[in-house]
């Protein structure tokens, strides 16, 4: 018995021997990665608040660089321990294989969702048009957009899907061109059909006075004389602007005697 334990006791000096010193040169190694990734995590954290990202791309940007980097650290881990990193790699690589072919549509959804997290398409609050829907963006995530449209309907769309469409942002300027057409009778006085809606438009309190006001005739209608009305206004303003226009020239035509006419058919009967 004393025999057995003897060699026993020899085997586990000869483990510690050769296997000890690696352990703890690995357990050693492992705690300070640990504590560095730690420490680049939060100095990471501090640039992106300053840099003042949105905070679903700042959440994505930390996770990726804290798991990365801890994976660095478990990878260099089992190269003290012996363990071969090919092997962990060859595995990992084909475990990612497999999952990334089950979830394709998820993967491409999130790296559009990163693109887009970063502001460069749109924002949170912007008007955006996207295939033919139109609406505020309400969330923007890893995996899908949320519009809400002017009659307080909630689309969602994903990320992929906004990524390969083409995307119209109406606010991401700040102000916008107003373009309007006011149709007037051929029997009207045409310089005073202009001067009363440039005068209309310069009174709007809310068009942008600092940028070009356009009112020129634009068309010779079949019933009517048409004029083209250009102004600038906030995007926030837009169709409030619109809408005081379309009444307030109305208003002033009704006050200036200027017919605004319908559709007409002359007709001529041959004896």
């Amino acid at each position: 018995m004393k025999d057995i334990f003897q060699n026993l006791l020899n085997q586990f000096k000869d483990f510690i021997a050769t296997a000890g010193f690696k352990i703890v040169m690995a357990v050693i190694f492992l705690v300070i990665g640990l504590v560095v990734v730690k420490l680049i995590t939060l100095a990471v954290k501090k640039i992106l608040v300053k840099t003042k990202k949105s905070r679903l791309l700042s959440s994505f940007l930390l996770s990726l660089t804290k798991y990365g980097l801890t994976f660095l650290v478990v990878l260099v881990t089992a190269e003290i321990l012996g363990v071969p990193n090919a092997s962990i790699i060859a595995l990992l690589s084909t475990g990612a294989l497999a999952i990334g072919l089950t979830l394709q549509g998820l993967f491409s959804n999130v790296v559009s969702g990163v693109l887009m997290l970063n502001g460069s398409l749109f924002k949170e609050g912007d008007m955006i048009e996207i295939d033919g829907k139109t609406g505020s963006v309400t969330a923007i995530g890893i995996t899908y957009i949320e519009i809400l449209t002017a009659d307080n309907i909630k689309i969602t769309i994903p990320n992929s899907k906004v990524t390969n469409s083409i995307v119209t942002n109406y606010t991401a300027m700040g102000k916008r061109r107003l373009d309007m057409t006011f149709s007037v009778s051929y029997d009207s006085d045409m310089d005073l059909v202009k001067k009363v809606i440039t005068e209309v438009i310069n009174s709007e309190d809310a068009v942008l006075k600092e940028d070009d006001i356009t009112v020129r005739m634009d068309a010779h209608g079949a019933s009517s004389v048409d004029f083209a009305a250009k102004c600038w206004v906030n995007c926030e303003n837009y169709f409030s602007v619109r809408y005081n226009l379309l009444e307030r020239v109305f208003d002033a035509f009704k006050s200036n005697n200027i017919e605004i006419p319908y559709n007409q058919l002359d007709i001529h009967t041959k004896n």
